[in-house]
């Protein structure tokens, strides 16, 4: 029998996934009830299952970028289930500057998936960028 990966090991191959633009990759490595709960003000944060992550993504980010959303990792800190990972976020967009932010990620994992993840971003950055014309 294969070994389970480690928690760190879910949580940054999840991230690596949505750098390199494999979202249905790193989709998947998330239960489709999973509480990700996005630390913003409505109606840009609150919680969302799986499927409303994606549209969230697919709607506010998808139109506006030429390509994925870079996630470089600064620190992660692995404890029992819980992976805390801070990173700096940059995006290329179709037209005007880039998509830049910090995120700090509070990312649960149970066995391979990843059941809760909690996103703390620079909420006045992020809805600067959703607020911008495409």
């Amino acid at each position: 029998m294969p070994e389970r990966p480690s928690p760190k090991a879910v949580a940054l191959a999840f991230l690596a996934d949505v750098s390199a633009g494999r979202l249905d990759d790193a989709f998947n490595r998330v239960i489709p009830d999973v509480a990700w709960e996005m630390i913003a003000p409505a109606p840009y944060g609150g919680t969302m299952n799986r499927a409303g992550a994606a549209k969230f993504f697919a709607e506010h980010f998808g139109s506006k970028l030429s390509g994925p959303l870079v996630l470089a990792v600064e620190t992660v800190t692995a404890e029992a289930d819980r992976v805390a990972v801070e990173a700096r976020v940059q995006a290329n967009t179709k037209s005007g500057p880039p998509y830049e932010n910090r995120v700090h990620f509070l990312i649960f994992v149970e066995g391979d998936k990843i059941v809760a993840l909690r996103e703390y971003i620079d909420s006045a950055t992020l809805i600067a960028f959703i607020s911008r014309d495409a």
